[in-house]
């Protein structure tokens, strides 16, 4: 995922009215994922923090085995684990 991509999903996500919005993170120590929900009041500071944090192709710089791979948005949990594919 590119972080064009992923600030797209961001805006997406508001633009549906989405009351969620979720990233899947992969590391080495986490090879199947882990998705982290937050309420979309919070998208604007989990987006900066992202845009800070991680490179253009979602690496986090500090730790380059650290991706965002998915992005995903919903109205409940279960929603975004359809999304995600869990």
């Amino acid at each position: 995922m590119l972080l064009t991509e992923l600030e797209y999903a961001f805006k997406k996500a508001a633009l549906q009215g989405h009351k969620f919005v979720a990233v899947e993170i992969v590391s080495v120590q986490l090879p199947k994922g882990e998705t982290i929900i937050n309420p979309i009041s919070q998208m604007q500071t989990k987006l900066d923090y992202y845009k800070g944090a991680y490179d253009e192709n979602c690496r986090l710089k500090a730790a380059p085995g650290i991706a965002i791979t998915k992005a995903v948005s919903g109205n409940d949990y279960n929603a975004i684990q359809t999304a995600v594919g869990k």
